[in-house]
């Protein structure tokens, strides 16, 4: 699946999830794409892995358009 931003955003991205899970803020630009896996759709917010396997919880929809699934 594949994500485009829709406006900026700074968010809490997980990195090595299964070693030593750790947090870093990141800022994402509108019209960045990222490929990657929906985890999980909870109304309107999205858990999403990155393409390297970083993760991101609770992605307000309002943030992103869903490019393909």
């Amino acid at each position: 699946m594949k994500i485009k931003f829709t406006q900026e955003c700074l968010l809490c991205v997980i990195s090595q999830i299964y070693d030593d899970p750790q947090e870093i803020y990141e800022e994402f630009h509108k019209d960045e794409s990222y490929e990657g896996e929906l985890l999980e759709e909870i109304e309107e917010e999205i858990n999403f892995q990155f393409g390297d396997g970083s993760c991101v919880y609770g992605l307000p929809k309002k943030f992103i358009e869903i490019l393909e699934e």
